[in-house]
């Protein structure tokens, strides 16, 4: 059995050694531009005005193949957000009580899948999509709002939520340049009383926009 392993390990060893990959370190802003205003929740009155999202993300990267390659990525992300609660049901000029900024922590691993649609000397574009999984570090953090109403309403961080992310980039020698789409779940559960408002994850998904730029090294992609 453990010549068996043994041949496994050094046959994968060897392929990853033949194999055209590289690692690299990238950065990227993102924001919501206003897409994730105005949520209502279960034909309730309780809606949120999400009007201000932004945050920054870095983190490690690594692909794997030359035309069709897979990208893996693991980035510390932060993210501030303004929100509003209010009822849907009043004036505009009454419906919301400001609140203060939100500030979230995660852990995102996206496992995209590329393909280069361009491929010449020292530069490359191409088009990736692929699921990211994300681990939500304000995991167990409570908040509370008040609404015009008075009404106590509270939030609480999913641990792991899911979503996906497509776009495109542009390799220009060691540089890559990717501007992506990210639709998420959303990422807490609100309640009000005993009552939970929005169980599902899928209900009101947030949206974001992405802008990174990475430097790649170890890159034996472009032999």
């Amino acid at each position: 059995m453990k010549k068996i392993f043994t041949i496994i390990a050094l046959s994968l060893f060897s392929v990853a050694a033949m194999a055209q990959y590289c690692f690299g370190i990238k950065a990227g802003f993102n924001t919501s531009l206003g897409l994730n205003r105005n949520w209502q929740y279960d034909n309730t009155s309780f809606q949120i005005n999400d009007t201000e999202t932004y945050g920054f993300n870095v983190g490690l990267m690594a692909r794997f193949g030359y035309r069709a390659f897979a990208q893996i990525e693991v980035d510390y992300h932060f993210e501030t957000s303004l929100k509003n609660i209010g009822n849907a049901f009043k004036s505009v000029v009454d419906r919301y009580t400001p609140v203060e900024p939100v500030k979230d922590h995660w852990i995102n691993v996206p496992v995209m899948f590329g393909i280069r649609l361009v491929q010449v000397t020292n530069f490359n574009w191409y088009l990736l999509a692929g699921p990211s999984f994300n681990f939500h570090l304000n995991n167990g953090t409570t908040t509370q709002y008040q609404d015009p109403e008075g009404n106590i309403i509270t939030s609480n961080a999913r641990p792991v939520t899911f979503g996906l992310d497509c776009g495109t980039g542009f390799d220009i020698w060691f540089f890559t340049l990717e501007l992506r789409y990210k639709l998420m779940q959303n990422s807490y559960i609100y309640s009000t009383g005993d009552v939970k408002i929005n169980t599902n994850a899928n209900t009101n998904p947030e949206h974001a926009f992405e802008v990174a730029i990475a430097f790649r090294f170890a890159d034996k992609m472009n032999r």
